[in-house]
């Protein structure tokens, strides 16, 4: 599952490789998977990706929103993925639930293992992810204060653990079992 750290190094990576690169082909899923989550079908990828542009990727907790120029966006992550850039296409994997091709001859691949995200979004659609969400830890917003109205949103009694709070509702967005243990450990909470 990539967590917050991955996103923040994806993230810049595909900034400083993909960013104004031109999109010649996007294939959704050559490889069927059912915890693949997409809200299009394949044909509507191809037809909406071809011509456009890449823009700015930012992360959004533990997802990577990359902006297609000039009107839509890509929702990657939130689960197992690998998203991997080649420069040719001896490397490509032979199973991938989206592939895009710039007219470079270069490609980004994305391959779910368990479950992720690889929809693609209109900036005006309902459900659209830019600007919603919750804050993540690296923000301004998330103070002290902020992690402390958290707790207030637990029912008197509950009685749940520190690390079903954390990865679970309300959470910390970009936080998961991953990189949760060793905070905790390091705070000295069990």
């Amino acid at each position: 599952m990539i967590e917050l750290p991955e996103v923040l190094t994806i993230v810049r990576q595909m900034n400083d490789e993909l960013r104004g690169k031109r999109i010649e082909s996007g294939i959704r899923g050559n490889t069927p998977h059912k915890f693949a989550f997409y809200n299009r079908p394949p044909g509507e990828y191809e037809t909406i990706l071809r011509g456009k542009t890449m823009g700015e990727a930012t992360d959004h907790g533990g997802c990577i929103l990359a902006s297609v120029e000039p009107d839509y966006v890509l929702m990657l992550g939130g689960g197992g993925e690998r998203i991997l850039f080649h420069r040719s296409e001896a490397t490509l994997p032979k199973k991938h639930q989206l592939l895009l091709r710039y007219q470079d001859g270069t490609y980004l691949s994305v391959t779910v293992q368990g479950w992720g995200y690889a929809q693609l979004w209109h900036r005006s659609e309902a459900g659209c992810p830019v600007g919603k969400g919750s804050v993540t830890p690296l923000s301004d917003a998330f103070t002290f204060e902020y992690f402390q109205r958290l707790f207030g949103e637990l029912a008197e009694g509950d009685s749940r653990s520190i690390k079903f709070f954390i990865i679970s509702k309300p959470g910390v967005w970009g936080v998961a079992n991953g990189y949760l243990q060793d905070i905790l450990f390091r705070a000295k909470i069990h």
